[in-house]
Protein backbone atom coordinates (compact mmCIF):
# COMPACT_ATOMS: atom_id res chain seq x y z
CA UNK A 1 0.00 0.00 0.00
CA UNK A 2 0.93 3.46 -0.86
CA UNK A 3 1.10 6.58 1.22
CA UNK A 4 -1.29 8.23 -2.00
CA UNK A 5 -3.77 5.66 -0.89
CA UNK A 6 -4.42 6.68 2.40
CA UNK A 7 -6.72 6.71 4.71
CA UNK A 8 -7.92 3.51 3.79
CA UNK A 9 -10.37 1.51 4.96
CA UNK A 10 -9.72 -2.65 5.50
CA UNK A 11 -11.75 -5.15 4.63
CA UNK A 12 -12.31 -5.56 8.44
CA UNK A 13 -13.71 -1.96 8.63
CA UNK A 14 -10.01 -0.31 10.18
CA UNK A 15 -8.93 2.41 8.89
CA UNK A 16 -5.46 3.45 8.32
CA UNK A 17 -4.96 7.46 8.42
CA UNK A 18 -1.32 7.06 8.18
CA UNK A 19 2.20 5.37 7.57
CA UNK A 20 4.86 4.54 5.32
CA UNK A 21 5.26 1.43 4.58
CA UNK A 22 7.59 1.44 1.94
CA UNK A 23 9.82 3.74 3.51
CA UNK A 24 9.83 1.67 6.52
CA UNK A 25 10.72 -1.31 4.77
CA UNK A 26 13.56 -0.02 2.69
CA UNK A 27 15.17 1.42 5.74
CA UNK A 28 15.00 -1.36 7.68
CA UNK A 29 16.58 -3.26 4.78
CA UNK A 30 19.07 -0.98 4.40
CA UNK A 31 19.98 -1.30 8.37
CA UNK A 32 20.64 -4.64 7.90
CA UNK A 33 23.13 -5.04 4.74
CA UNK A 34 20.46 -6.55 2.98
CA UNK A 35 22.44 -6.20 -0.21
CA UNK A 36 25.23 -7.49 0.91
CA UNK A 37 23.84 -10.51 2.11
CA UNK A 38 24.76 -13.18 -0.28
CA UNK A 39 28.44 -12.38 0.36
CA UNK A 40 27.94 -13.07 4.70
CA UNK A 41 25.77 -16.24 3.25
CA UNK A 42 28.86 -17.51 0.99
CA UNK A 43 31.35 -17.05 4.59
CA UNK A 44 29.10 -18.85 6.09
CA UNK A 45 29.14 -22.01 3.50
CA UNK A 46 32.73 -21.96 4.09
CA UNK A 47 33.05 -22.33 7.60
CA UNK A 48 29.93 -25.31 7.21
CA UNK A 49 26.68 -23.33 8.24
CA UNK A 50 24.00 -22.25 6.95
CA UNK A 51 22.98 -18.73 6.68
CA UNK A 52 19.48 -17.17 5.57
CA UNK A 53 17.84 -13.95 6.11
CA UNK A 54 14.07 -13.02 5.83
CA UNK A 55 11.82 -9.76 7.10
CA UNK A 56 8.38 -9.27 8.06
CA UNK A 57 6.58 -6.09 8.13
CA UNK A 58 3.79 -5.02 10.04
CA UNK A 59 0.57 -2.66 10.82
CA UNK A 60 -0.71 -2.93 14.61
CA UNK A 61 -4.06 -2.25 15.75
CA UNK A 62 -3.90 -1.76 19.15
CA UNK A 63 -7.14 -0.70 21.51
CA UNK A 64 -6.99 -1.73 24.96
CA UNK A 65 -9.53 -0.60 28.07
CA UNK A 66 -11.97 1.89 26.95
CA UNK A 67 -11.70 3.65 30.54
CA UNK A 68 -9.10 5.95 31.47
CA UNK A 69 -9.20 8.98 33.88
CA UNK A 70 -6.79 11.31 35.14
CA UNK A 71 -6.49 14.65 37.83
CA UNK A 72 -4.18 16.86 37.64
CA UNK A 73 -3.07 19.22 40.25
CA UNK A 74 -0.73 22.12 40.81
CA UNK A 75 0.67 23.07 44.31
CA UNK A 76 2.32 26.67 45.80
CA UNK A 77 5.11 24.50 47.39
CA UNK A 78 6.12 23.76 43.91
CA UNK A 79 5.06 20.48 43.13
CA UNK A 80 2.97 19.26 40.14
CA UNK A 81 0.83 15.67 40.81
CA UNK A 82 -0.39 13.63 37.99
CA UNK A 83 -3.05 10.43 39.48
CA UNK A 84 -3.71 8.08 36.43
CA UNK A 85 -5.68 4.89 36.33
CA UNK A 86 -2.99 3.39 34.13
CA UNK A 87 0.16 1.97 35.83
CA UNK A 88 3.94 1.60 34.66
CA UNK A 89 4.74 -1.78 34.64
CA UNK A 90 8.17 -1.05 33.45
CA UNK A 91 7.54 1.18 30.54
CA UNK A 92 9.11 4.43 32.43
CA UNK A 93 5.57 5.64 32.58
CA UNK A 94 7.15 8.13 35.58
CA UNK A 95 9.23 10.08 32.96
CA UNK A 96 7.13 10.08 29.94
CA UNK A 97 4.14 11.56 31.69
CA UNK A 98 5.72 14.00 33.31
CA UNK A 99 7.43 15.09 30.22
CA UNK A 100 4.48 15.83 28.86
CA UNK A 101 2.63 17.48 31.92
CA UNK A 102 5.95 19.52 32.06
CA UNK A 103 6.15 20.55 28.09
CA UNK A 104 2.46 21.69 28.58
CA UNK A 105 2.87 23.52 31.83
CA UNK A 106 6.12 24.72 31.42
CA UNK A 107 7.41 24.04 34.83
CA UNK A 108 10.93 21.58 35.66
CA UNK A 109 10.29 18.17 34.77
CA UNK A 110 11.78 17.49 38.37
CA UNK A 111 8.62 18.84 40.16
CA UNK A 112 5.88 16.52 38.43
CA UNK A 113 5.33 13.09 40.16
CA UNK A 114 2.99 10.55 39.29
CA UNK A 115 0.52 8.79 41.61
CA UNK A 116 -0.19 5.56 40.35
CA UNK A 117 -1.91 2.21 41.47
CA UNK A 118 -3.70 3.64 44.27
CA UNK A 119 -7.52 3.67 44.40
CA UNK A 120 -7.52 6.35 47.06
CA UNK A 121 -6.37 9.15 44.55
CA UNK A 122 -7.88 7.45 41.89
CA UNK A 123 -11.03 4.93 41.32
CA UNK A 124 -11.29 4.94 37.01
CA UNK A 125 -8.49 3.31 34.99
CA UNK A 126 -7.93 0.58 32.18
CA UNK A 127 -4.22 -0.05 33.11
CA UNK A 128 -1.48 -0.53 31.05
CA UNK A 129 -1.59 -2.61 27.54
CA UNK A 130 -2.09 -2.62 24.53
CA UNK A 131 -0.22 0.65 23.43
CA UNK A 132 -2.69 2.47 25.46
CA UNK A 133 -1.11 4.55 28.36
CA UNK A 134 0.37 6.99 26.17
CA UNK A 135 -2.80 7.60 23.50
CA UNK A 136 -5.29 7.81 26.18
CA UNK A 137 -3.48 9.70 29.04
CA UNK A 138 -1.54 11.91 26.92
CA UNK A 139 -5.01 12.91 25.37
CA UNK A 140 -5.92 13.81 28.72
CA UNK A 141 -2.77 15.84 29.74
CA UNK A 142 -3.34 17.50 26.67
CA UNK A 143 -6.91 18.61 28.29
CA UNK A 144 -6.22 18.94 31.60
CA UNK A 145 -3.19 21.09 30.97
CA UNK A 146 -5.13 23.16 28.74
CA UNK A 147 -7.54 24.05 31.64
CA UNK A 148 -5.35 24.71 34.28
CA UNK A 149 -2.81 27.18 32.06
CA UNK A 150 -6.58 29.17 31.19
CA UNK A 151 -7.33 28.54 35.43
CA UNK A 152 -4.40 30.15 35.60
CA UNK A 153 -4.39 32.95 32.95
CA UNK A 154 -7.83 34.10 34.79
CA UNK A 155 -6.57 34.18 38.54
CA UNK A 156 -3.39 36.23 37.17
CA UNK A 157 -6.13 38.90 35.23
CA UNK A 158 -8.26 38.69 38.89
CA UNK A 159 -5.04 39.39 40.81
CA UNK A 160 -3.13 41.80 39.25
CA UNK A 161 0.50 42.00 40.87
CA UNK A 162 0.46 37.76 40.99
CA UNK A 163 3.81 36.86 39.65
CA UNK A 164 4.15 35.13 35.86
CA UNK A 165 4.83 31.83 37.48
CA UNK A 166 2.41 28.64 37.70
CA UNK A 167 3.55 27.82 41.14
CA UNK A 168 2.92 30.74 42.55
CA UNK A 169 -0.72 31.36 41.01
CA UNK A 170 -1.25 28.06 42.44
CA UNK A 171 -0.09 29.65 45.90
CA UNK A 172 -2.74 32.73 45.30
CA UNK A 173 -5.38 29.73 44.00
CA UNK A 174 -4.84 27.78 47.48
CA UNK A 175 -5.36 31.03 49.18
CA UNK A 176 -8.33 31.82 47.87
CA UNK A 177 -10.24 28.22 48.17
CA UNK A 178 -9.87 27.60 44.06
CA UNK A 179 -7.16 24.92 43.92
CA UNK A 180 -5.17 24.54 40.65
CA UNK A 181 -6.54 21.23 39.95
CA UNK A 182 -8.54 19.27 36.66
CA UNK A 183 -9.70 16.14 36.00
CA UNK A 184 -11.11 14.33 33.10
CA UNK A 185 -12.47 10.90 31.78
CA UNK A 186 -11.78 9.07 28.67
CA UNK A 187 -14.32 6.80 27.87
CA UNK A 188 -14.32 5.30 23.89
CA UNK A 189 -11.54 4.10 21.81
CA UNK A 190 -8.51 5.96 19.91
CA UNK A 191 -7.51 4.46 17.16
CA UNK A 192 -3.71 4.20 16.01
CA UNK A 193 -1.45 1.70 13.99
CA UNK A 194 1.61 1.72 14.19
CA UNK A 195 3.76 0.08 11.73
CA UNK A 196 7.11 -1.21 10.98
CA UNK A 197 9.31 -3.63 9.00
CA UNK A 198 11.76 -5.93 11.01
CA UNK A 199 14.94 -7.55 9.27
CA UNK A 200 16.59 -11.03 11.05
CA UNK A 201 19.76 -12.58 9.54
CA UNK A 202 20.75 -16.44 11.40
CA UNK A 203 23.05 -19.18 11.06
CA UNK A 204 22.00 -22.72 11.56
CA UNK A 205 24.50 -25.33 12.48
CA UNK A 206 23.32 -28.16 10.02
CA UNK A 207 25.13 -31.05 12.67
CA UNK A 208 23.19 -29.96 15.50
CA UNK A 209 20.22 -27.61 14.41
CA UNK A 210 21.20 -24.57 16.18
CA UNK A 211 20.22 -21.52 15.57
CA UNK A 212 22.32 -18.35 16.06
CA UNK A 213 20.65 -14.47 15.75
CA UNK A 214 23.73 -12.81 14.18
CA UNK A 215 21.98 -9.45 12.80
CA UNK A 216 18.68 -7.60 13.49
CA UNK A 217 17.31 -4.61 12.45
CA UNK A 218 13.75 -2.89 12.77
CA UNK A 219 11.99 0.61 12.03
CA UNK A 220 9.23 1.62 13.18
CA UNK A 221 6.78 3.97 13.46
CA UNK A 222 5.32 4.67 16.68
CA UNK A 223 3.90 8.15 15.82
CA UNK A 224 6.16 11.27 17.59
CA UNK A 225 8.30 9.38 20.11
CA UNK A 226 7.69 10.89 24.07
CA UNK A 227 11.24 9.47 24.65
CA UNK A 228 12.71 7.75 22.27
CA UNK A 229 15.29 6.27 24.75
CA UNK A 230 12.84 4.50 26.29
CA UNK A 231 11.24 3.42 23.04
CA UNK A 232 13.95 1.74 21.73
CA UNK A 233 14.31 -0.02 25.04
CA UNK A 234 10.99 -1.17 24.65
CA UNK A 235 11.41 -2.40 21.40
CA UNK A 236 14.84 -4.14 22.16
CA UNK A 237 12.63 -6.06 25.15
CA UNK A 238 10.15 -6.69 22.50
CA UNK A 239 12.63 -8.26 20.09
CA UNK A 240 14.44 -10.67 23.04
CA UNK A 241 10.74 -11.78 23.84
CA UNK A 242 10.15 -12.38 20.07
CA UNK A 243 13.23 -14.48 19.58
CA UNK A 244 12.18 -16.78 22.58
CA UNK A 245 8.56 -17.14 21.34
CA UNK A 246 9.65 -18.23 17.98
CA UNK A 247 12.90 -20.06 19.24
CA UNK A 248 13.06 -21.76 22.75
CA UNK A 249 9.62 -21.05 24.42
CA UNK A 250 7.10 -23.99 25.23
CA UNK A 251 5.01 -25.20 27.95
CA UNK A 252 5.48 -28.92 28.73
CA UNK A 253 3.00 -31.68 30.72
CA UNK A 254 3.75 -34.77 32.63
CA UNK A 255 1.41 -37.21 30.38
CA UNK A 256 0.12 -38.78 33.53
CA UNK A 257 -0.25 -35.75 36.17
CA UNK A 258 -0.69 -33.29 33.51
CA UNK A 259 1.31 -31.18 35.93
CA UNK A 260 3.23 -28.39 33.95
CA UNK A 261 6.64 -29.52 33.84
CA UNK A 262 8.30 -26.44 32.86
CA UNK A 263 7.36 -24.74 35.92
CA UNK A 264 10.13 -22.31 36.94
CA UNK A 265 12.87 -20.04 34.79
CA UNK A 266 15.36 -22.71 35.73
CA UNK A 267 13.47 -25.17 32.91
CA UNK A 268 11.16 -22.91 31.26
CA UNK A 269 13.55 -21.83 28.04
CA UNK A 270 13.75 -17.91 27.83
CA UNK A 271 16.05 -16.08 25.72
CA UNK A 272 19.81 -15.04 27.81
CA UNK A 273 21.44 -12.16 27.06
CA UNK A 274 24.40 -14.67 24.65
CA UNK A 275 21.15 -15.89 22.38
CA UNK A 276 20.68 -12.15 20.90
CA UNK A 277 23.05 -9.95 18.99
CA UNK A 278 23.43 -6.05 18.91
CA UNK A 279 20.39 -4.56 17.34
CA UNK A 280 19.55 -1.67 14.88
CA UNK A 281 16.51 -0.22 15.57
CA UNK A 282 15.40 3.63 14.17
CA UNK A 283 12.06 5.38 14.91
CA UNK A 284 10.16 7.07 12.15
CA UNK A 285 7.19 8.96 12.27
CA UNK A 286 4.16 9.38 9.68
CA UNK A 287 1.69 11.74 11.65
CA UNK A 288 -1.29 10.54 12.55
CA UNK A 289 -4.04 13.15 13.32
CA UNK A 290 -5.71 11.04 15.80
CA UNK A 291 -4.36 12.01 19.19
CA UNK A 292 -3.20 15.84 20.25
CA UNK A 293 0.20 14.57 20.84
CA UNK A 294 0.78 12.01 17.43
CA UNK A 295 0.97 9.14 19.38
CA UNK A 296 0.79 5.71 17.97
CA UNK A 297 2.20 3.21 20.73
CA UNK A 298 5.65 1.75 21.06
CA UNK A 299 5.41 -1.18 23.34
CA UNK A 300 4.51 -4.08 21.17
CA UNK A 301 6.54 -3.38 18.08
CA UNK A 302 9.59 -5.34 18.90
CA UNK A 303 7.65 -8.66 19.29
CA UNK A 304 5.37 -8.31 16.42
CA UNK A 305 6.93 -9.02 13.38
CA UNK A 306 9.94 -11.14 15.56
CA UNK A 307 8.26 -14.60 14.43
CA UNK A 308 7.83 -14.09 10.89
CA UNK A 309 11.33 -12.81 10.06
CA UNK A 310 13.09 -15.64 12.21
CA UNK A 311 11.26 -18.14 10.99
CA UNK A 312 11.35 -16.49 7.30
CA UNK A 313 15.27 -16.42 7.55
CA UNK A 314 15.49 -20.11 9.12
CA UNK A 315 13.39 -21.58 6.38
CA UNK A 316 15.94 -19.09 3.76
CA UNK A 317 19.12 -20.81 5.42
CA UNK A 318 17.25 -24.20 4.96
CA UNK A 319 16.00 -23.47 1.50
CA UNK A 320 18.04 -26.41 -0.57
CA UNK A 321 16.76 -28.91 1.51
CA UNK A 322 13.06 -28.02 0.74
CA UNK A 323 11.89 -27.03 3.93
CA UNK A 324 9.72 -23.86 3.61
CA UNK A 325 7.86 -24.68 6.66
CA UNK A 326 9.39 -24.85 11.04
CA UNK A 327 6.42 -24.95 13.58
CA UNK A 328 7.23 -22.69 16.57
CA UNK A 329 9.59 -23.15 18.70
CA UNK A 330 11.71 -23.89 15.60
CA UNK A 331 14.29 -25.65 18.56
CA UNK A 332 17.26 -27.51 17.27
CA UNK A 333 15.81 -30.93 17.29
CA UNK A 334 12.98 -29.47 15.37
CA UNK A 335 15.01 -28.13 12.47
CA UNK A 336 17.52 -31.32 12.93
CA UNK A 337 14.98 -33.50 12.20
CA UNK A 338 13.26 -31.46 9.40
CA UNK A 339 16.87 -31.98 7.53
CA UNK A 340 17.53 -35.40 8.11
CA UNK A 341 14.00 -36.21 6.72
CA UNK A 342 14.54 -33.74 3.41
CA UNK A 343 17.68 -35.94 3.11
CA UNK A 344 16.27 -39.64 3.69
CA UNK A 345 13.12 -38.50 1.32
CA UNK A 346 16.07 -37.25 -1.66
CA UNK A 347 19.14 -38.82 -1.24
CA UNK A 348 20.78 -37.52 -4.19
CA UNK A 349 19.78 -33.42 -2.25
CA UNK A 350 22.74 -31.33 -2.67
CA UNK A 351 22.74 -28.94 -0.11
CA UNK A 352 25.32 -25.23 0.78
CA UNK A 353 27.11 -26.63 3.28
CA UNK A 354 28.64 -29.99 3.61
CA UNK A 355 28.19 -32.13 6.70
Amino acid sequence: MRTTQLPYRTAVGLTLDSGDFEDNMNRALAHAGWANFESRRAASAAQHKLRGIGFANYVEAPVGAPRERLVLSVHGDGRVEIATGTQSTGQGHETSFAQVAADLLDVPIETVKLVQGDSRAITVGGGTHSNRSMRIVGTLLVETCTELRERARAITAAHPGTPDDLFAIAAVAERIGEPLVADADFSGRIAAHPTGCAVCELEIDPLTGVVTVERYAQVDDVGQPINPLILDGQTHGGIAMGIGQTLYEQLHFDRESGMVSGGTFMEYAVPRSFHVPNYTVELREHPTAGNPLRVKGGGEGGVTPAPAAIISAICDALRDYGIDHIETPATPEKIWRAMNAARASTPDLRIAAPV
